[in-house]
């Protein structure tokens, strides 16, 4: 709904990536297909805006990764991508990214 109403909003990449997060926890209690491919879309919609130069959601995409392991199985790259997710949220300053990680 944001980012049809605002395109150019910043709030648009935080949706994106706190449903990308929420999507990928739904899609691993329930199995789900519908926040599966929710999941995979903001995931790839994220990916290419880091990959762009969006150095403001670098932690929120090393969270989505750590989530999309989870989500696979791979509990050590899982735990790779949490740890990573809290160092790069530590040093650019996003304490409530460190908490959620």
């Amino acid at each position: 709904f944001i980012s049809k109403l605002r395109p150019a909003s910043l709030f648009v990449m935080w949706d994106a990536c706190l449903k990308a997060v929420s999507c990928f926890a739904a899609a691993t209690l329930t199995g789900k297909t519908k926040y599966k491919n929710m999941a995979r879309l903001l995931r790839s919609k994220v990916k290419k805006w880091v990959q762009m130069g969006n150095i403001n959601i670098r932690h929120m995409h090393e969270l989505i990764e750590a989530e999309w392991h989870t989500f696979k199985g791979n509990k050590s790259a899982a735990t790779s991508a949490y740890k990573s997710a809290i160092l790069l949220s530590a040093r650019d300053g996003y304490q409530y990214g460190a908490a959620l990680c």
